[in-house]
């Protein structure tokens, strides 16, 4: 007898070949594409977390280049597979004089990471308590921050970058053991990778909203601690390089560049504000500008006033009289709204003819500081703010320049 492959043959034991292995094949092959991938995958986040790694060198270098640090206790690598982050301990970053410095920061951990799917945006998130310094206007802080939530996101595309901070529960204390606190803090800031050419081209936006402001309890008014919200949305015009240096600034002024403030909302208490102005710098490289401002609730803020001693009772009553002759609902049946022009001007804010606050001073790097009173040596506006009136409402056009200051009386 023999094998064959013949079922007919009956002297021949039938012999058939095994299946093939169809199951352990397909098995291989599974294994080896998931393996491929694996590979890549680590390739990939060994690459972005070197770049990464670069970039964050490559800061540090210019930083010190110019004057500032950016240091850290320890440095390592986490976040795989799919989203490589650099985890630095006791951060430490620090900006030369000019802008946006001088001013540093110090905090116990941040995290600085990309992911392999969105690889052009840098997410940070810091925790801990943390330190800033900074001299606004020529004035020292030295600030305690800490928040329960602290993260950003920094994207890059061919025409701009962009920066968005969020910040939860956030709680800022000075030396001298004052404690503001803030609900919730939303930052956005947009650049144009190239300077615009002239004055109506758009060289950054910003905006902020807080919510839930609680003022230090020394810092109590007639209209309480709590803010509820704040918004500011303003838009720089003209061609401002990113050095944000002083000369930067000068020629900004020069060329005609402007800051288009386009949002401003306040409720304070019982008040709310609203206003829209278009700022630029004098010849002193001080804030000048015009601008249009609403306000509801003034009726009760009069009588918060009155009710803390801040004014007197008659004198609160016959401004309420005169302000409701003013005031005019924006919609039927909606509460009464003052409209008014707002000026800024020889370093006072103008509400209609009244001086009503002295602006702070900014001190420029490598400038000579006017002392304060002294007259401006503003020559023109730029040719946004020529002839450019603020509109009180939508029939009354009102010329931007205020009268001579009017003092307000002390109302005791």
């Amino acid at each position: 007898m023999s094998l064959s492959t013949d079922p007919a043959d009956p002297d021949v034991i039938p012999y058939f070949p095994p299946p093939r292995r169809k199951g352990r094949t397909a098995a291989a092959v599974i294994v080896a594409v998931l393996v491929i991938a694996a590979v890549a995958l680590g390739a990939g986040w060994w690459f972005v977390a070197n770049r990464l790694e670069s970039e964050l060198d490559a800061f540090a270098a210019r930083l010190a280049t110019d004057g500032g640090h950016l240091t850290t206790a320890e440095r390592k690598r986490a976040g795989f597979p799919f989203h490589p982050t650099l985890i630095l301990t006791k951060p430490d970053i620090a900006f030369p004089p000019g802008a946006p410095g001088p001013w540093s920061w110090s905090g116990d951990r941040a995290e600085v990471g990309v992911s392999l799917f969105a690889p052009g945006t840098i997410d940070v998130a810091l925790s801990g308590a943390s330190r800033l310094q900074a001299a606004p206007f020529g004035e020292p802080l030295d600030l305690a921050v800490e928040a329960s939530a602290a993260t950003a996101q920094l994207a890059r595309d061919p025409g701009r970058e962009t920066a968005v901070v969020n910040i939860a529960n956030l709680s800022i204390a000075t030396p001298d053991g004052e404690t503001a606190q803030i609900d919730s803090a939303i930052l956005k800031i947009a650049r144009a990778r190239v300077a615009p050419t002239d004055e109506r081209g758009q060289a950054y936006s910003a905006g902020l909203q807080l919510l839930g402001l609680t003022l230090p309890e020394t810092k109590t008014t007639p209209l309480g601690r709590r803010m509820a919200q704040f918004l500011l949305e303003s838009v720089v015009l003209g061609p401002l390089p990113p050095s944000l240096d002083t000369p930067a600034f000068q020629s900004w002024r020069d060329a005609g560049g402007t800051v288009e403030v386009t949002r401003f909302l306040a409720r304070f208490g019982p008040l709310t504000m609203t206003a829209e102005a278009t700022l630029a710098l004098d010849g002193d490289m001080q804030p000048m500008g015009a601008g249009t401002g609403r306000i509801q609730g003034f009726a009760p803020a009069l009588d918060a006033l009155a009710a803390s001693q801040a004014m007197r009772l008659n004198d609160a009553n016959a401004v309420k009289s005169f302000l409701a002759l003013l005031a005019r609902p924006p919609t039927p049946g909606a509460e009464p709204q003052l409209t008014a022009p707002i000026t800024v001007q020889e370093k006072k804010l103008f509400v209609g003819p009244v001086a009503v606050a002295q602006m702070p001073q900014i001190t420029w790097p490598g400038l000579a500081a006017r002392q304060n009173g002294e007259g401006s040596a503003a020559g023109a506006p730029p040719p946004a703010l020529q002839g450019a009136p603020a509109q009180a409402n939508d029939d009354d056009p009102v010329t931007p320049a205020p009268p001579p200051p009017v003092q307000m009386p002390e109302g005791r």
